[in-house]
Formats: C-alpha cells, sequence, structure tokens
C-alpha cells in the first residue's frame, strides 16, 4: 500500500472502528419538569455513544460545534472508550515486546502513550461530530499546547486541510501561570475549521472593534465619516500579468477630486502604480468604478518617483460598520478563567475550577447566524448553554443548543461534592435553572443515556423488554430522524396515548383495535409508528393500518 502523509498512533485503527459501532444504547427523558414544550437539550452520558444516536436527527442540521475537551495534562481520562493502553498493552501494540513479553530493544518509547490515549479518545468524536455540521457550518475546538500540534493534524484529516480557518490564540490567562519552569502561560488555542470553506457562514467580524479614530474625514454631503483607501491593488502578487482584466486607465480632475472611466474637461489618465512607479492593477472593475464614482476621489501625491496622480476609495463609517476579529483574542475581548470561575460562583457557588468565560462562548457565537444550532459535546459546566440563552435574549435569535455532559463524578472532598453536587453534569443542569428561574418555563430538556427498551440481540426477534414509557417513545422519534429538542403534543383517544412530534406519531398503546388504529391515522401525521408487539397475534390489524395508512397518505411503520 502507498505511504500517505498524515497522522498516526497506536490504536488509530480501533479508535475509528469505535466511532462506526452502532449504538445499543437510548436517550430517555430525564428531569425536566416542562419537558414537552422545552426546545434546548442536555443529554447526560458517554458523548460517544450520544453523537451516534444523535446522527439520525441531527445529521447535516448542526451550524455550530464547540468543544472544550479534556486537557491532556498526564492525568487519567474519564473518557476510556476500552481504548487506554496500560503500559505493557502499549509497548506490545507498538511493537516493543515479543509474543512472550520480552523487550524487542533496549531503548523502549513510552511517550507516546499519553498521546496515544488522548488522541485514540477525540478521534472518533470529531469524525461523528463532522456529519452533524450542515455545508454552511463550522467547529470550534478549544485546547492548550500540549496537544494543539497533533489536534490540528487530526482536525487537517476529518475535516480537510483545505477547511482550516484559524488557529487563534486566547488570553484567558493575563496574568500567566507563574509556576512553570520557563515562561508564564497566558493564553490557550482556539481551533476552527469549516465543513465546506466555500459555503461557511461563518463571518468573524464585530461592531465593537471598529474605531471611529480610524475614519478621520467627514463628507458634509452624506453626513458620514470616512478614511480614503488606494484603489490600486497594494499586493504586488496582483499586477497586469496576473490580472490584465484589472489594468486599464481612468480619468481623474485632482482639483475637483472627480473621477470617470471615460475622459471630461479637465482630467488626466491615470494608470494604476506603487510607490516605486512598477505597473500595478485597480481593485475594481470598470464597470464598479463607473457604479460607484460617488465613493471615489482623484488626490495628487508624493511618492518615491516624485509627484503623481492616484485614485482613492472613500471608506465610509456607516452605521453597523464592522471589523474582522484578530487571531489574537484579548482579555478584554474574550474575557478571563477568572472571570468564567466568578460567572460560575454567582449561579451556584465557588464549584467549578476552569469554566470558560461566557463572553468567549457569545464572542463564537457572534461570528455564526442567529437561528442556528448549536452542540456542544463536552459542556462541562454549561458556559455556551448558558451563553446561547443569553444571545436569544439579547437579539432575539433563535438559536437551539443540544449539549452533552458525561455523568463524571465530582472529586470527593471537592467544593463542588460539599455543594451537594455528586455529578458535573447537575452543576450544568443547576447553573442553568438559575439563570432562568425567572421565566414561567424551564427552557431545557433533560435526558440521559440508558439502555435500549427493544432487544436488539441477533438471534432474537426484535422486541420491547419494558413498558411502554416516554423513553420508548424518545427511542421511536430518534430513530425516525425527530430532534431531540423538537416539542411533543400529546393526543388521547380514548385508552390510547399517542405523542407526536414534527410530523411524527408514536402509538404509545399494547392493545389496539380497528377504532384506535383509524383514529390514530385520521391524525394525519407523515408518519405513523405502532409498537410492534401490539400486533402480536393480530396480523390482518396490522397489515389493515398499513394499508389504511397509504390510503391516506401516512407511512405506517412497526417498531
Amino acid at each position: 500500500m502507498s505511504e500517505r502523509f498524515g497522522l498516526t498512533w497506536p490504536g488509530k485503527e480501533e479508535a475509528r472502528q469505535r466511532g462506526l459501532t452502532p449504538a445499543s444504547d437510548a436517550v430517555v427523558p430525564g428531569c425536566t419538569k416542562t419537558f414537552d414544550q422545552a426546545g434546548h437539550v442536555l443529554v447526560e452520558g458517554d458523548n460517544l455513544e450520544v453523537l451516534k444516536l444523535l446522527q439520525p436527527a441531527y445529521a447535516d442540521r448542526v451550524g455550530l460545534i464547540y468543544i472544550d475537551p479534556p486537557y491532556n495534562t498526564g492525568n487519567d481520562f474519564v473518557y476510556d472508550d476500552d481504548l487506554t493502553d496500560p503500559l505493557g498493552a502499549y509497548l506490545q501494540r507498538t511493537g516493543q515486546l515479543d509474543d512472550s513479553g520480552r523487550r524487542t530493544s533496549s531503548s523502549v518509547e513510552t511517550s507516546g502513550r499519553g498521546h496515544s490515549r488522548w488522541l485514540s479518545m477525540i478521534y472518533p468524536r470529531l469524525l461523528l461530530g463532522r456529519a452533524l455540521l450542515t455545508q454552511q457550518g463550522a467547529i470550534f475546538v478549544s485546547i492548550d499546547e500540549h496537544e494543539v500540534a497533533h489536534l490540528r493534524l487530526v482536525l487537517d484529516e476529518v475535516f480537510g486541510q483545505e477547511n482550516f480557518i484559524a488557529q487563534l490564540a486566547v488570553s484567558l490567562n493575563p496574568k500567566g501561570r507563574q509556576l512553570g519552569r520557563f515562561f508564564a502561560t497566558s493564553h490557550e488555542y482556539l481551533l476552527v475549521y469549516a465543513r465546506d470553506i466555500e459555503l461557511c457562514a461563518l463571518q468573524p467580524a464585530s461592531a465593537d472593534d471598529v474605531d471611529a479614530g480610524d475614519f478621520p474625514l467627514y463628507d458634509e454631503a452624506r453626513g458620514l465619516h470616512h478614511r480614503l483607501l488606494p484603489l490600486r491593488n497594494t499586493n504586488k502578487k496582483f499586477n497586469p500579468s496576473t490580472a490584465p482584466t484589472m489594468a486599464f486607465a481612468v480619468y481623474g480632475d485632482p482639483e475637483s477630486g472627480r473621477v470617470a472611466v471615460e475622459p471630461f474637461p479637465g482630467a488626466v489618465e491615470i494608470w494604476p502604480v506603487f510607490g516605486d512607479a512598477s505597473a500595478a492593477v485597480w481593485r475594481w472593475s470598470a464597470t464598479k468604478i463607473a457604479d460607484q464614482a460617488e465613493d471615489l476621489v482623484c488626490r495628487l501625491v508624493r511618492g518615491r518617483a516624485g509627484q503623481r496622480v492616484d485614485v482613492f476609495q472613500k471608506d465610509w463609517l456607516a452605521p453597523g460598520r464592522t471589523k474582522k476579529l484578530k487571531t489574537i483574542w484579548t482579555a478584554e475581548e474574550a474575557g478571563t478563567t477568572d472571570q468564567a470561575v466568578a460567572e460560575v460562583k454567582e449561579r451556584i457557588g465557588p464549584i467549578f475550577e476552569t469554566p470558560k468565560p461566557l463572553k468567549l462562548m457569545r464572542r463564537i457565537l457572534a461570528t455564526m447566524p442567529e437561528d442556528i444550532m448549536v452542540v456542544d459535546f463536552f459542556a462541562g459546566s454549561g458556559t455556551m448553554a448558558e451563553a446561547v440563552l443569553g444571545a436569544n435574549a439579547d437579539d432575539g435569535g433563535t438559536r437551539r443548543f443540544v449539549c452533552v455532559n458525561l455523568p463524571e463524578p465530582t472529586l470527593s472532598g471537592s467544593a463542588a461534592r460539599a455543594a451537594g453536587f455528586t455529578e458535573v453534569s447537575q452543576i450544568m443542569l443547576t447553573r442553568l435553572s438559575r439563570r432562568t428561574a425567572h421565566q414561567p418555563e424551564d427552557p431545557v430538556r433533560h435526558f440521559r443515556l440508558a439502555a435500549s427498551a427493544f432487544n436488539h440481540s441477533d438471534d432474537q426477534e426484535r422486541t420491547l423488554v419494558r413498558d411502554p414509557d416516554d423513553g420508548v417513545v424518545a427511542e421511536l422519534l430518534a430513530a425516525e430522524g425527530v430532534g431531540l429538542h423538537e416539542p411533543w403534543q400529546r393526543i388521547r383517544l380514548g385508552d390510547v396515548e399517542v405523542v407526536l412530534a414534527a410530523g411524527v406519531a408514536v402509538v404509545l398503546s399494547l392493545e389496539l383495535d380497528a377504532g384506535s388504529v383509524a383514529s390514530a391515522i385520521a391524525l394525519a401525521p407523515r408518519t405513523l409508528v405502532f409498537l410492534e408487539d401490539a400486533f402480536a397475534g393480530a396480523d390482518a390489524l396490522k397489515l389493515n393500518a398499513i394499508e389504511q395508512g397509504r390510503y391516506a397518505g401516512v407511512l405506517v411503520r412497526t417498531r
């Protein structure tokens, strides 16, 4: 097999296969009080399994993924996935031990063990995450110096190097960590990739970064400040040889300032040139110059070759003006870890040591449209979730989030455990509930990863293994591609309960007759799901249900 450039490590193929293995669990409703109408989602469970379960409903529907995975600081991971290597297993896997357990070399390499474990954790999750993004979507990943180089290569493989957008430096600790041996580290990284860079909706610009002092000139007629920018392209890669259609003469009068593409009285012919008098090209086409001549001005300038006439664009400071974000985000722009700790403390007390600041999350959200679905599958204390709620409240946006949290136990003796939180996910739920305490309804729908309600054994007929409940409904709706955030409508048809969501109806009954089947079909969903067990010994009723549905334009399924 021919070799190819890329990152490899012991266990990579096993990690990829782990991501391809179908999930055998399901997500079931948790403790949310107003579950039926809540529009945001928190799922507790191993995010690898949850990401698999999200695929039918969310593939190609997510606009933004933000993750803050555990940094590889040398501690054990809670995301093991059966891929972690004890030292002996790592040496065996990397060919440093023979079949009898003897070393094959006197020089033993073990430094790659930690990197391999971390990469095997993140790799399948990124593969599944990419499948969720729309063609316009983007992913932001927070990381520190321990794995940023390896993560860049993994993201290049998963998303394509051509879809790399930026590696941002974020100054979350402006004082710097003083305990290190050498430099006082004050920043982390934020890696940004597009699903498809040609279609990506990312707009990294902000009105907050615009400095009015950069626009010193004032136009009385327009009532706007502006600055002058050379109309010639200042990049020497663009010249008459590389862009011949942009090399042409225009006409201008330095006294009146008028510019045109045709000669006029008092005008001089002007060709684009660099400061050293070598040939250049214009940034605007002749058609655009003619159409927007009022945005141009002719001036006398003095260059290295002496005085000449040149053309400038009036760059207006108009309402809504934005400026591209830089690749270094300062503490003033993105917040600090100290501020983030204070934000969590304000909601639930001093119990979380390394959250991300709300300001950073809001800055990320501001780069994307206001109606996107946001997924964070390392949700931690829930900073992104709270940022989504805050952004919607401020600008009227309709963003939705799906956050995933491992039900990781809090540390024994920690402030979180002392405050009564036994799992990290409880911190997020409490934080969001206290933020929205003034609202009449809890906006967050809570799910837990649990065993499937159905028997999936290959050697047995697929059957229901517990009484029908909301967990069964959630599992069936997810299998039909209904998002976990979609509102539920509960309908009673006599003794039969039907749950309707996004055009899919689930009949939650094990006892059916011709009347209840007809009533369910009369609801006219696009898809109607019955429990297979409800038709046990009633094949004629099942066939009639399918036929009636076909006649009514309803797809009838049994599961």
